[in-house]
C-alpha cells in the first residue's frame, strides 16, 4: 500500500509539474522574483518613432511624442527603432536606484537633471559584458535589457530620454516599460544569489569528475550520459543566470541563446540515451528500447535547427521546447512499466523524477503566486535538479553493484560448466583408457593364445617329422 501511494504521489507531481512548468524554466535570478522592485513605469512613458534625430533635436521637439497611457505601444515584425521619454520620481533622502528594461538589443540612455545632461549609458541584450556600467549577475541577461544606475533626488527634475533598437532576431518586442529597483536589495540579492549557485555548481562539478572518472575506468555508457546530461543542465541554468555571459564568452552575449537551445536538446538526447541504459530497456523491453532510440536521435538530429530558424529566435524555441512533453509522457510511461516489471532501478528512478518534478513545481507555484516570492522558493527548481542528479549517481552506484553481481555470478556459472566440462573430459578419457587396457589385454590374450596354438602346431610338425625319419 506504501509502494503504490509512494509511486502515485510521484507521478502525479512529476507529470503534472513537468507538462505544466516546463516552458517557464527561462524565469532566473532574483530578477524574477521582483525583489527589490519598487516602481513599474509604463503608462508615464512617451515613446516616437527614432529618424536618425540627435538628442538635441528630440528633446527640444514637442511634436511627434505619444503618451502610453493613450496609445499604448505596438509593435509589428521586423526591426524596431525608436525613442522614449519619461520623469524619474523624486526621493527623500536622495537614494540610488537601478533601471532596467525589456529585451532590447541595444539601449541608449541620456540622463538629463534640470536641463543638463549629466549621464549616457548603453546596455542591451546584444552588448557586451565589460561595456556594462552597472553589472549584476544571477540574473536572466537574455531576458531583459540590463541595468543602468540612476540618482533619484529630492528636487530636481531627471528625465531619461532612451533609444531604444531592436532587430527582432531573439525576442518579439511585446511591449514597453521601464522599472526602478532599490540598489542595496538587489546587490544584497546578487551576492545571495552567487552563494547558492556556488553551491549549485559545487554538486554538479563533484557529480560530473565522479561519474566521468568511473566513466574512464569501467567504459559503462550510463556514466557517460548521465555526465552529459549534467553538464547540459548546467550550461542550461548558466544562460539563465547570465553566468557564461559573464565567465565564459563576455563579448559574445548572443550566443546564450544557442547555448539555452542546444543544452535542452542535447540534454534531451543524453537523458534518452541514458534512461535506456540505466533500465537496460534493449534486453528488458526492445520494442520500447526502439521508440527511445529513434527519440534520442531525433534530438541530436535538431541541434543545428536554432542556427536556420528565422527570427525572433526565442519565440520558435519556445513552441519548440513543447516536444519535450512528449518525451515527459514516454518517459513516464516507461517507469510505469518498469515498476510494473519490478525494474531493481524503477524506483530510484522514480524518486529521481519525484525530487526533479516537485522542484519545478514549487517554482512554478511560485510563478503563479501560489507561494509566496521567497528565495527558496524560487530555487527549488534547481534544488531539485541535484538532488534528481544525487539519487541517479547513487543509482548508477546500485547498477554498478548489479553489474559487478552479475559478473561474479557468470563467472562463477562459467567456472562451474568449465570445472563440470574438465570432470567430464577426465571421466570420458578415463573410461577411455579402461576400454583401451581391456582391449590390450584381450588382444595379448588373444595372442598368447595364438602363440601357444603356434608352438604346438610347431612341435606336433617336430615329432611328426622324427617319426617318419625313424
Amino acid at each position: 500500500m506504501l509502494q503504490r501511494t509512494v509511486f502515485l504521489v510521484g507521478l502525479v507531481v512529476g507529470f503534472c509539474s513537468l507538462l505544466l512548468f516546463l516552458p517557464r524554466i527561462a524565469d532566473a535570478g532574483f530578477y524574477s522574483t521582483g525583489e527589490g522592485r519598487f516602481l513599474v513605469l509604463e503608462e508615464e512613458i512617451s515613446y516616437r518613432h527614432d529618424d536618425g534625430s540627435s538628442l538635441e533635436k528630440i528633446a527640444a521637439e514637442s511634436a511627434g511624442w505619444v503618451y502610453q497611457r493613450d496609445k499604448p505601444f505596438a509593435v509589428t515584425k521586423g526591426p524596431v527603432h525608436i525613442w522614449a521619454k519619461f520623469e524619474l520620481p523624486n526621493a527623500t533622502p536622495a537614494r540610488r536606484a537601478l533601471l532596467s528594461v525589456g529585451p532590447w538589443e541595444t539601449v541608449d540612455y541620456f540622463i538629463i537633471k534640470d536641463g543638463r545632461l549629466v549621464d549616457r549609458q548603453t546596455v542591451g541584450l546584444l552588448v557586451p559584458w565589460h561595456e556594462r556600467a552597472v553589472r549584476v549577475t544571477t540574473t536572466p541577461l537574455f531576458l531583459y535589457g540590463g541595468l543602468v544606475a540612476v540618482d533619484l533626488q529630492p528636487q530636481s527634475r531627471t528625465t531619461v530620454f532612451a533609444r531604444l533598437s531592436s532587430e527582432q532576431q531573439f525576442h518579439s518586442m511585446r511591449g514597453l516599460w521601464f522599472s526602478l529597483r532599490d540598489t542595496n536589495r538587489v546587490l544584497e540579492a546578487e551576492r545571495r544569489d552567487r552563494l547558492f549557485q556556488g553551491i549549485f555548481y559545487g554538486v554538479m562539478l563533484v557529480l560530473v569528475l565522479y561519474n566521468l572518472g568511473l566513466y574512464f575506468v569501467i567504459r559503462e555508457p550510463s556514466y557517460l550520459y548521465f555526465v552529459i546530461l549534467q553538464l547540459t543542465i548546467a550550461g542550461v541554468w548558466a544562460a539563465q543566470l547570465g553566468l557564461a555571459i559573464e565567465f565564459v564568452w563576455p563579448d559574445r552575449p548572443a550566443w546564450d541563446r544557442y547555448l539555452f537551445w542546444l543544452g535542452n536538446f542535447l540534454g534531451s538526447y543524453a537523458a534518452v540515451q541514458f534512461v535506456r541504459s540505466y533500465l537496460d530497456t534493449g534486453k528488458s523491453y526492445p520494442r520500447i528500447d526502439l521508440l527511445l532510440k529513434l527519440a534520442a536521435y531525433l534530438y541530436l538530429l535538431a541541434l543545428p535547427i536554432v542556427f536556420f530558424l528565422p527570427a525572433p529566435i526565442f519565440d520558435h524555441l519556445e513552441k519548440l521546447l513543447y516536444v519535450n512533453l512528449s518525451l515527459v509522457a514516454s518517459m513516464f510511461a516507461l517507469l510505469i512499466f518498469a515498476l510494473i516489471r519490478r525494474h531493481p532501478l524503477a524506483s530510484n528512478l522514480l524518486l529521481a523524477m519525484v525530487c526533479l518534478g516537485g522542484g519545478f513545481l514549487v517554482g512554478g507555484a511560485m510563478d503563479l503566486e501560489v507561494l509566496p516570492r521567497i528565495a527558496w522558493f524560487f530555487h527549488a527548481s534547481q534544488i531539485g535538479s541535484a538532488l534528481a542528479g544525487i539519487v541517479l549517481s547513487i543509482g548508477l552506484g546500485f547498477r554498478l553493484r548489479n553489474l559487478r553481481a552479475d559478473m561474479v555470478e557468470k563467472q562463477l556459472t562459467e567456472a562451474r560448466m568449465r570445472g563440470q566440462y574438465e570432470r567430464e573430459k577426465r571421466e570420458l578419457i578415463e573410461e577411455q583408457s579402461r576400454g583401451l587396457e581391456t582391449k590390450v589385454s584381450e588382444r595379448t590374450a588373444e595372442l598368447v593364445a595364438t602363440q601357444k596354438q603356434l608352438e604346438a602346431a610347431s612341435r606336433h610338425k617336430s615329432e611328426f617329422l622324427a617319426n617318419m625319419s625313424h
